[in-house]
């Protein structure tokens, strides 16, 4: 993904180049119409200057009417189609600029966003990579305290049997003491009841020392396995609580924010397709304006084929104009002179219309490459 806004952001500049390129060409065919524009006022100064001469012709019998009428016609044909070619020039000019300044604007309030979140993507994956050799080396770590859990935890249930052995050895010197206390004289506790009270009480005293002691090392044992089960269940805490903090460490949960590395990423997840979402509307903007663009390119060029038809025209009636005025000699010189001027300038609109018609192509090109990797790339980051 950071690679894709990175690839995004450097197609976004070189799509404005290509935008601000558009503008220069077409402003290429500004100057391109207006010199068709002057040809086409030439024309109709010398429509005036065609009708004066063929007023003095027409004086002396000849008729040309029809020659004037049609320098008149096409001329205002001819004028019709600049007036349009410039309408479609300036719809054409508002388009680009409006796609350039869409774009201008998108990049100037986001690019800096944009290079941020791929920044901070980039620094995730980075981070990833290292919870994933941490994890690595956090799970080897877990085993070994896993193992000592339950090394620990057999020391407990080892330990915990001295309740058993501390019971056992209680009774057995509760009943040597009660054997002891009941002994009265005729029935002893050593030679079958056969005993006198000297005896029993020499033997009583040596009993009772050996209780105590009985009952001293009993607990004695009894402390000492309370002792180990402390210990052990300390170290069985520590471990547990280190496998716990191993764990949190690894998922982020013990961030000082209060928020795992995962939520992290996936809250710069979500600010990256928001402006993703942004800088689509913005390109398919833009790829509307640049359609429409497109389309009223081909228009332009379409129109541009009736120049010729009015160049054809303008030619023929030079032409009959010419050997016309040929047959009046002398008299007819000044309109003939006209109608090679008429047959010059045809020429002249014509070279006009076939270098405008070379920059219109280029821009169709250029816009219709434009449009296309606006499409492809559109695709790219749907998917």
């Amino acid at each position: 993904v950071a690679a894709q806004v990175s690839e995004m952001l450097a197609g976004l500049a070189e799509e404005r180049e290509v935008l601000l390129r558009l503008i220069g060409l077409n402003r290429q065919v500004g100057a391109r119409l207006a010199g068709l524009d002057k040809t086409v006022r030439s024309i109709a100064m010398l429509a005036v200057n065609a009708q004066i001469a063929a007023a003095g012709l027409s004086q002396k019998g000849e008729d040309f009417t029809t020659f004037t009428h049609e320098i008149a016609r096409l001329t205002a044909t001819a004028s019709r189609a600049i007036e349009g070619y410039y309408k479609d020039y300036n719809q054409l000019a508002q388009l680009l600029s409006s796609a350039a300044a869409t774009l201008g604007d998108f990049q100037g309030h986001h690019q800096g966003l944009l290079q941020s979140a791929a920044r901070e993507l980039e620094a995730s994956v980075t981070a990833v990579e290292a919870r994933r050799l941490q994890a690595a080396g956090a799970a080897a770590e877990i085993s070994r305290r896993s193992t000592e859990i339950g090394r620990e935890i057999g020391v407990v249930v080892m330990a915990l049997q001295i309740s058993d052995s501390t019971r056992q050895r209680a009774e057995h010197v509760d009943t040597v003491l009660q054997a002891v206390a009941s002994e009265v004289p005729g029935g002893g506790l050593l030679d079958g009841g056969q005993s006198g009270d000297a005896e029993l009480q020499s033997l009583g005293q040596p009993l009772c020392r050996l209780q105590v002691a009985q009952l001293k090392g009993t607990a004695d044992d009894f402390d000492s396995e309370v002792s180990r089960i402390r210990g052990a269940l300390g170290r069985l805490a520590a471990d547990a609580r280190k496998a716990v903090a191993l764990g949190d460490d690894l998922s982020g949960a013990r961030d000082r924010r209060g928020t795992s590395f995962m939520q992290d990423l996936e809250q710069k997840l979500r600010v990256t397709d928001g402006l993703l979402q942004k800088c689509l509307a913005a390109r398919a903007g833009v790829d509307r304006v640049v359609t429409a663009a497109v389309t009223v390119l081909r228009q332009l060029l379409q129109h541009l084929a009736s120049v010729r038809d009015i160049e054809a025209d303008m030619r023929l009636v030079g032409l009959n104009t010419t050997f016309k005025c040929g047959r009046l000699g002398n008299e007819g010189r000044a309109l003939s002179v006209i109608a090679q001027e008429l047959r010059g300038y045809a020429n002249q609109i014509v070279g006009d219309a076939a270098m405008l018609t070379e920059t219109l192509k280029a821009i169709v090109a250029a816009a219709e490459g434009f449009e296309g990797a606006g499409l492809s790339r559109s695709s790219e980051r749907n998917e």
